[in-house]
């Protein structure tokens, strides 16, 4: 299934002559979008769904009728995961459904769908805890929290957009050192392992949360991304995420040792 966007259609038809066009034909099943139904309006070009005349210059036709319901490959594929209808007006995008990428679309309980939703609620969280950290007087912590927003929101963008993530570095420390840091804190910070509690004071908690949140947006990315033989699509994001809710945990122990007082 695709949707045909008005930025798509400007791009398909770049070189066109549009003052000579007089239709616009897609197959049936496509979506096209209002804006893209207002673009071929505004330029008098008629829209035509699988040989019907749905729009004459923009303007539907007492006959015209909805897209049929169509066919949508299997769940296995973790593209399409429900049998899609379009009960309402011909070429509107149904509300259960969102882009997944480009003119894809999937139903948004889709597990990548699914993990964006976690990671957004993650920066939120991360915000809400940097108010925390000034109400606090804990600039540095402020600075630290910083950088890992500034973190989860490359991994958004990277899954996004198919990129991949380059090395992560937070707190002036590469992968290894923050690993070694969370996995001997004793050497480090003269603090040895801990479970949080109340008594440590709110900024420990606070970052215990999101230490705890990350762990959340792990497991669902390895969900999202897992493949048949039981690897991940996506190394890179799995990785960063391992980080970051590790240097959650070395900031709990910076706190803990007085570094951000």
């Amino acid at each position: 299934m695709s949707v045909l966007t008005e930025a798509a259609l400007r791009i398909l038809l770049k070189d066109a002559d549009l003052e000579a066009m007089t239709e616009y034909s897609v197959e049936s099943g496509v979506i096209v979008t209002p804006s893209a139904r207002s673009w071929l309006t505004e330029n008098k070009i008629d829209l035509v769904v699988d040989g019907k005349r749905i729009s004459r210059a923009g303007r539907p036709q007492k006959n015209a009728s909805s897209y049929p319901e169509p066919e949508v490959s299997s769940a296995s594929d973790k593209t399409v995961c429900c049998r899609m209808r379009v009960d309402g007006k011909a070429g509107e995008k149904p509300e259960y459904m969102t882009a997944l990428c480009g003119n894809t679309l999937v139903c948004k309980t889709h597990s990548i769908i699914s993990l964006r939703g976690k990671l957004d609620s993650l920066t939120a969280r991360i915000l809400e805890v940097q108010l925390a950290f000034l109400r606090l007087g804990m600039q540095k912590g402020f600075d630290d929290l910083d950088e890992t927003l500034d973190l989860a929101r490359s991994i958004m963008r990277a899954e996004v957009r198919g990129e991949t993530l380059e090395d992560v570095c937070l707190f002036e420390m590469d992968e290894a050192e923050l690993r070694s840091r969370s996995h001997t804190p004793k050497e480090y910070y003269n603090t040895p392992h801990f479970i949080a509690s109340a008594h440590d004071g709110e900024a420990i908690v606070l970052l215990n949360s999101l230490r705890a949140a990350s762990r959340e947006v792990e497991l669902e990315a390895c969900r999202a991304f897992e493949t048949e033989s039981c690897g991940s699509g996506r190394p890179d994001i799995i990785k960063a995420l391992n980080r970051l809710s590790s240097a959650y945990y070395v900031m709990m122990l910076r706190a803990k040792s007085g570094e951000y007082e």
